[in-house]
């Protein structure tokens, strides 16, 4: 009988330590979000750094905070070097596995920490007041091998920064206190990869308002270039602190993106992505002078959530234009600057690209056309390609991204702001430049050069179709002033290494007696890279403010100078000042343009409207003609005004 109690009482002990085990690993495994970095707020800083608070805390405001700490006896000369200096800034992140977000963020922006190793180290602060099992995870991203920080090591402190320890962390599931940055290929390039950190046993840092959680650095190069990058920063735990309260009111921009540039009379979206629930009505203000002042309203959406505007650029020219976004609870969101240019009667710019916003890294084979930022009107929108050759060689790493700009060369008023970087592009690719030059005569290109030393690519090599891209011809090319069909990049005027932070160089190409590119869809100007000490796996060429410019318009039936305008539907008023509006001749949506007696376009829009209004204030004096076509059918009718 007595061996029968005691076997039951085995049981029943065995029987509780089942429930209770269960228990306890589904109290482990419901966790609450602490504390959170999104980083989409974030703006570049200069030293000092300023705290970065996190954008939800289940704790009170402003507890969690991310410090840049600068170590004691640092020289004030440090890290002043060609990537930045010692600072942090906003870098995109569209990456969209095992993204860590949190509270429906958006991809938007991650943290770049610029030349860290020196004499600089991050400290999050996370009180964990309430809560256990904690747990610290975050997206990284690193610069490159080669170059920067090669090893992030970790350490925490439950005394608010006295005293730190390493002992019982566990780095992805390895008892180490130190992150390879290099040797994982989901820290390289253009992908963002999950770190999950733990604290052992250590149940000091439970329930501890004075928690501190530390990153520093190590390189493998020098200390002036490199940077790691963070993003969805969370600290997860365990407790009893309370449900924990709903997101905070948001707006995120998402267009248009900052560096755009923009002509009187083109359409664009105004999105942006909303998480509040108090304010649905959101007022949409347009700024001139860097969002100082809003005096202009350009609408109100009263749609919960995601939401789109459509906006006509007025003509209202300025390089520091911003748009904001406010609800009815006074969360605020904006974006810029952008460029505002109209265009003058004599414009000779046929296609511009500024890379002011070229904000991602796009690598191989994966690289997208790059758009122009500027086509002259009635000029299809020039591109450029990244073009990958047969056979590419194992040790070939090709991709592109953004890198500090210039303003040699700049036009429309566009600022330093980006360059495009072709990294170790001499093995296996080459970039074509599909430049379409409708209605224009006379071309010639030109663009700011830097090169990272010369050791990369020490040649570039010219070459231009006028069929597309079937067929190259060299013959014709001047190269700064001279008849030749190469650059030899490795003069210093274009050598970055030669002086840190020196400018880009100028380079000018003209095509001689040639002809045969003007006023051609078919135009495309190619650069292959030559390089004889490295076999393509290093160095880079940096480009900026592109331009292709003509000496004049086609003044020529090759534009569809029509021979006799017929008044198909009725202009009024006419003549005309400031604005003419007519009947929509179709019954769908439309294409118009207004095109000079030349034939050239010079305005063109889609409307679908039943009656439509045309802006011509910024006109000169002249003859015009207007030209609807439907886009349902291609039908197409014309009418003639005259601009006083």
């Amino acid at each position: 009988m007595k061996k029968l109690l005691l076997l039951s009482s085995i049981a029943a002990i065995l029987i509780a330590a089942s429930f209770g085990i269960t228990e306890k690993a589904n109290a482990q495994t419901t966790s609450t979000l602490v504390h959170y970095w999104n980083f989409n707020t974030l703006v570049a800083a200069s030293r000092p750094v300023p705290n970065i608070n996190a954008d939800y805390s289940v704790l009170s405001a402003n507890s969690a905070y991310l410090e840049y700490y600068v170590l004691p006896g640092t020289s004030s000369s440090w890290a002043a070097g060609n990537n930045g200096g010692d600072q942090v800034d906003p870098v995109g992140n569209t990456a969209t596995v095992d993204s860590n977000a949190r509270n429906g963020a958006v991809a938007g922006n991650a943290m770049r920490c610029r030349n860290p190793l020196d004499s600089a180290e991050l400290r999050w602060h996370i009180p964990s007041t309430g809560f256990t099992n904690l747990v610290v995870t975050y997206l990284l991203e690193s610069s490159s091998t080669g170059s920067g920080d090669s090893t992030q090591i970790f350490s925490y402190s439950v005394n608010g920064g006295t005293t730190w320890k390493t002992t019982g962390m566990t780095v992805n599931g390895a008892n180490v206190d130190t992150l390879d940055v290099t040797d994982n290929a989901q820290y390289q390039g253009s992908s963002f990869g999950v770190v999950k950190i733990t604290f052992g046993s250590d149940l000091t840092v439970n329930n501890n308002p004075e928690l501190i959680f530390r990153i520093t650095f190590r390189g493998n190069t020098h200390l002036l270039s490199g940077n790691n990058r963070f993003d969805d920063f969370t600290l997860d735990g365990v407790g009893n602190a309370g449900p924990p309260p709903p997101p905070p009111d948001v707006i995120t921009m998402i267009t248009p993106v900052s560096g755009s540039i923009f002509v009187p009379g083109q359409k664009t979206l105004i999105s942006f992505h909303a998480s509040s629930t108090t304010g649905n009505n959101r007022t949409i203000k347009f700024s001139t002078d860097s969002g100082k002042t809003y005096p202009t309203t350009l609408g109100i959406v009263t749609d919960a959530g995601d939401s789109t505007y459509t906006w006509t650029i007025p003509i209202t020219p300025t390089t520091q234009g911003f748009v904001s976004v406010t609800d009815d609870s006074g969360v605020t969101a904006k974006v810029g600057p952008f460029i505002i240019y109209p265009i003058p009667a004599n414009n000779l710019i046929v296609q511009y690209w500024a890379f002011n916003t070229l904000n991602t890294t796009y690598k191989a084979p994966n690289v997208p056309n790059l758009p122009a930022d500027f086509a002259a009107p009635g000029t299809p929108q020039g591109y450029i390609q990244y073009v990958l050759l047969h056979n590419p060689s194992k040790s070939w790493a090709g991709y592109i991204d953004n890198v500090p700009g210039d303003t040699v060369d700049a036009h429309l008023g566009a600022w330093p702001g980006n360059g495009l970087r072709v990294r170790n592009p001499t093995d296996s690719m080459e970039l074509h430049f599909v430049i379409p030059t409708k209605g224009f005569k006379g071309i010639t290109l030109s663009y700011a050069l830097q090169a990272s030393s010369t050791t990369g690519p020490q040649v570039e090599h010219f070459t231009y179709s006028i069929d597309g891209g079937q067929t190259w011809i060299a013959k014709g090319i001047t190269v700064n002033g001279s008849k030749q069909d190469t650059l030899d990049v490795t003069q210093s005027q274009y050598q970055q290494s030669a002086a840190p932070g020196a400018p880009y160089g100028h380079v000018t190409i003209g095509f001689d007696t040639v002809t045969s590119m003007d006023n051609n869809p078919g135009f495309v100007f190619r650069i292959v890279f030559g390089d004889t000490a490295t076999g393509g796996t290093s160095g880079n060429n940096r480009f900026d403010n592109l331009t292709v410019s003509a000496a004049s318009v086609v003044k020529s039936s090759s534009v569809n100078e029509p021979t006799q305008v017929q008044q198909q539907f009725n202009i009024t008023p006419n003549p005309a000042v400031d604005n003419i509006s007519f009947s929509n001749p179709f019954s769908s949506a439309v294409s118009v343009s207004v095109l000079d007696m030349t034939g050239r376009v010079v305005l063109e829009s889609n409307e679908s409207a039943s009656h439509i209004v045309v802006n011509t204030s910024m006109l000169a004096a002249g003859s015009y003609y207007v030209r609807v076509q439907s886009e349902a059918t291609g039908a197409e009718q014309e009418a003639k005004f005259i601009k006083q």
